[in-house]
């Protein structure tokens, strides 16, 4: 209700309770061609989560789609983004259940919803950006079930009657694909399934995916964490949109690698030009600010008018003070200080020397010249150079036509650029603006277009489609990043020294199973792969009768009757089971899953293996970290006297305990993993 308010009071305050809804747009990448769905992909509905609609705008820019379709909407909300608030109106994605027809996003959400209902469009996907991470249990502040972060997001398991309607397989692959490329274990995604219907979740029911299943229209969200940088929350943004391409049968091609360094050098301005009104070109990359006497055209509002570039993000937008931002998303690129005028499009090119040698130059257009320029002259046209002032020329209308003028002849103070290296020509026909040469004295750019190429989609090991390609021999034809393209030789083996393909059950073969039960009194988390770093896909309560399959290590591979009779697999640690059921409602240890391995590379000769061993905290406080470092994040903090297993020593002199215990407080129970200074800790 507070943001709500701030939001009102910003449109008001600063905008003068200006109207600024602005119509999103929609763009089709190889529309029509039948040989795979159509998915919608749509961000920014939030015009605060930066990371869902550079996304989207890198999506458009750098990928080409050659089976299937994609409809892509870069930014559903612009007004909010251009003000870098959630919802300029209010939130946007809580309008799809009722809406008043005065609200000022009402023909927005009408149109969304219509776009949401086209019988072309098989399935969609809307990104987000959420704070924290998002964990089924109580971490911390940072990790917790109310977070929203780095996850992926369904309203329900399964759309009845939709061809696409397994929600819940969709996106536990996803989660599997996204998880073999983290760049940090506490990045790790997770499936959120929020039960909307189930739940009577009020705000879920209101919003766009839960409209769309209302649609029959298959609908799931990726989320990307808001503690992450941009480039790294549209890495894992792009992951998840390539996941689900590939599980789609829609094949892609993209020109750069799928890692957050590209995409820095993507999503920066360096390379990006902004084409206003097809009379004016400005380069992005340092533009001054402001720009002084910048025509614009007089009795058209700055929504309305034109701008093209190969970024779907940028926009005009009105201050309070009455001047025009130049927008790239949220971010302000410039100020420019208009001078209004009629604008006239007569003119198509003008001639001009550039270094002594004549071209015809397209009006709008930027040219490159070293050391001069000379425009010819045009009859009734006049050529006003910024920066440059004629000897003796007290002319109100002044003409630079005919006049070679050298770099050095210009006032750095009225260049473009913050290098003052870019400077502007304006052409008028009397007092009417007729365009605009733009000057460059610096090196043209290199070409810096990448070839496309086709990326083929490999499901992560051990993920159901990974087994289930492995079981039935399939090798799948779609696309993926980088690692995904390796060759079998190449792929990593698991601590068993087993192809991650390697099939557990053998097609036609009868299922071998071992009735067991779930020991622990608090439940037990069945994760999909075998690890205690992995999703975590159900819980069992104490007593739970599970079948298992197969014996993986310390982990058994186990399968579960749901209500419908199909089997719903995953894995418990092994000592986590009892072979009665007796034995299993007897059990009065606590018992946790292992302690998780941390991907963080370290020298051999880092970790000191050593038997479980018991020990207490010796001072007041003691900081549980995720890494053995004091710079690693903080998961919780462990009291004086607080018992805990140290289950090895790392770091170079050993003094780093790594360490687990159970913890049970108001929030229930959890478990403790990390690394405390040995120091700090009294063995028992």
């Amino acid at each position: 209700m507070i943001r709500l308010f701030l939001t009102f009071i910003f449109a008001f305050n600063i905008l003068h309770a200006e109207n600024l809804v602005r119509d999103f747009a929609l763009y089709k990448l190889n529309d029509g061609d039948k040989r795979a769905p159509t998915l919608l992909l749509m961000g920014g509905i939030h015009g605060d989560e930066p990371g869902a609609y550079y996304a989207t705008d890198l999506f458009m820019r750098h990928y080409k789609i050659t089976k299937g379709s994609v409809w892509v909407v870069p930014v559903v909300n612009p007004h909010s983004m251009f003000a870098n608030v959630r919802g300029l109106y209010g939130d946007m994605n809580r309008k799809f259940a009722a809406l008043a027809q005065n609200d000022p996003d009402y023909q927005s959400i009408q149109k969304i919803k219509k776009l949401l209902a086209n019988p072309q469009i098989d399935i969609s996907m809307h990104l987000h950006d959420g704070s924290g991470y998002w964990r089924p249990t109580y971490v911390n502040n940072l990790l917790n079930p109310l977070r929203w972060g780095n996850c992926s997001v369904i309203d329900q398991i399964e759309l009845k009657g939709a061809k696409y309607g397994n929600l819940e397989s969709f996106v536990i692959q996803m989660v599997a694909d996204i998880n073999e490329y983290i760049l940090h274990p506490l990045h790790r995604y997770f499936v959120h399934n929020t039960h909307t219907k189930s739940k009577n979740d009020t705000e879920q029911l209101k919003a766009l995916t839960f409209f769309s299943l209302s649609l029959g229209k298959p609908a799931l969200t990726n989320e990307a964490s808001k503690e992450l940088d941009i480039q790294t929350r549209v890495y894992y943004h792009l992951l998840a949109i390539e996941s689900l391409l590939g599980q789609l049968g829609i094949e892609f091609e993209r020109d750069f690698e799928l890692k957050p360094a590209s995409i820095k050098k993507l999503i920066s301005t360096a390379h990006l030009q902004a084409h206003i009104e097809g009379l004016i070109t400005l380069p992005l990359g340092s533009l001054r600010s402001p720009i002084t006497y910048f025509p614009l055209p007089q009795g058209v509002e700055p929504k309305h008018m034109k701008i093209q570039s190969s970024s779907h993000i940028l926009g005009l937008v009105k201050n309070k003070q009455g001047n025009i931002e130049l927008k790239y998303g949220s971010r302000t690129l410039s100020t420019l200080l208009p001078q209004w005028s009629a604008f006239d499009n007569s003119l198509n090119s003008v001639n001009m020397k550039i270094d002594d040698t004549m071209q015809a130059v397209r009006v709008g257009s930027m040219i490159y010249a070293k050391e001069s320029i000379e425009f010819e002259p045009i009859n009734e046209y006049r050529i006003n150079i910024i920066g440059y002032v004629k000897p003796n020329d007290t002319s109100p209308l002044p003409n630079e036509s005919g006049i070679k003028v050298y770099k050095k002849d210009l006032m750095a103070r009225y260049s473009l650029d913050t290098q003052a290296l870019i400077y502007r020509a304006e052409i008028y026909r009397k007092d009417v603006f007729s365009g605009m040469i733009t000057i460059s004295f610096d090196k043209p750019p290199l070409e810096n277009s990448a070839p496309y190429k086709l990326i083929a989609y490999k499901p992560a090991p051990n993920s159901p489609l990974a087994l289930a390609h492995a079981h039935t021999k399939i090798t799948p034809s779609v696309s993926m990043p980088p690692k995904a393209i390796a060759s079998k030789e190449s792929m990593p083996k698991n601590k068993h020294n087993e192809s991650p393909n390697k099939p557990i059950i053998k097609q036609n073969e009868p299922r071998k199973t071992l009735t067991h039960f779930v020991k622990p009194s608090v439940g037990v988390n069945v994760r999909l792969k075998p690890s205690t770093q992995d999703s975590i896909i159900a819980k069992l309560p104490q007593g739970a009768k599970v079948e298992v399959l197969e014996q993986v290590g310390k982990w058994s591979k186990i399968a579960k009757d749901s209500k419908n009779g199909i089997y719903q697999e995953g894995y418990i640690s092994s000592y986590m089971l009892s072979d009665t059921l007796q034995s299993a409602s007897q059990e009065n240890t606590k018992i946790i899953e292992s302690p998780p391995k941390h991907t963080s590379q370290k020298p051999q000769d880092s970790s000191i293996k050593t038997p479980p061993i018991n020990a207490q905290v010796k001072v007041n406080i003691a900081f549980v970290r995720l890494e053995p470092s004091l710079t690693a994040l903080i998961v919780a903090k462990a009291p004086l006297g607080r018992k805990m297993h140290i289950l090895s020593f790392e770091g170079q002199n050993g003094e780093w305990a790594k360490i687990h215990y159970i913890f049970e407080g108001k929030q229930g129970v959890r478990e403790i993993n990390g690394y405390i200074a040995k120091h700090l800790l009294n063995p028992l």
